[in-house]
């Protein structure tokens, strides 16, 4: 992963663009440069924003001695990521996970909030509404809670499950083996029906392990012909070649 060691990040007073005094962590040996970050055509607020969810994102990384120049305010990088990292974790209901097989885009918007309400305002030497910040989490908590059960309910209602697992099966030909997200069921489906995390028909679909049982993925796709007949012999599956 590329990133940028950060020295220092500095609020210009003249300018609505972010001074930022960094070195790529893969390119050795390190050098640092001064440059401006942000757009000048953005208000501070927006460019601070956009520096503060990148620091979240762990874009910018600071050293131990880092520190962040705001306006009449001077704080240790280390310590506001510590500080933001803090309230990331109010966000208990608000996961990568999720965000990822469900394309909801949470997390992002956790960190916009903090970004808003915690880092550009300490960046400008002005009061933090620590309540409002909370208040903004606690809402996206909701949200994504409601988001999640709707999205769960749309795919049972259309026969869809989430898979974590995908294998192409040496036999029988034309199925994937496929181990469903929540590592209750092991499938065995016909590859038409799979594409990308998602187990379309997931009826016609053979259960060939349960509860973490996950020995058909590896016989089916890994063992010879004689032994994927023989596991599916055992579990009751006749599938014509």
């Amino acid at each position: 992963m590329s990133y940028y060691i950060t020295r220092a990040i500095k609020v210009l007073k003249n300018s609505n663009m972010v001074s930022v005094q960094v070195a790529c962590n893969n390119v050795k040996p390190i050098k640092y440069w001064t440059d401006r970050y942000g757009d000048s055509e953005k208000t501070k607020e927006e460019n601070l924003k956009k520096i503060g969810i990148s620091i979240q994102q762990g874009n910018f990384q600071g050293t131990p001695k880092a520190t962040i120049y705001g306006l009449g305010t001077q704080m240790n990088m280390r310590e506001m990521e510590h500080m933001m990292n803090s309230f990331s974790k109010l966000a208990t209901d608000v996961t990568f996970d999720s965000d990822l097989t469900y394309k909801c885009n949470f997390t992002n918007r956790v960190e916009e909030v903090i970004a808003e309400e915690f880092f550009v305002p300490m960046c400008l030497g002005k009061h933090v509404n620590s309540e409002r910040l909370v208040n903004r989490i606690d809402a996206l908590n909701e949200e994504a809670k409601k988001g999640y059960r709707k999205a769960l309910e749309d795919d049972l209602k259309n026969d869809r499950v989430r898979i974590c697992c995908a294998i192409r099966c040496n036999y029988p030909k034309g199925y994937d083996c496929l181990i469903s997200k929540d590592r209750k069921a092991v499938y065995l489906a016909k590859i038409e029906n799979y594409n990308s995390g998602v187990l379309e028909k997931a009826s016609e679909a053979y259960v060939v392990g349960t509860d973490g049982n996950t020995e058909a993925f590896y016989v089916l796709g890994y063992k010879d012909e004689v032994s994927c007949k023989a596991f599916l012999s055992k579990c009751n599956i006749d599938i014509a070649a």
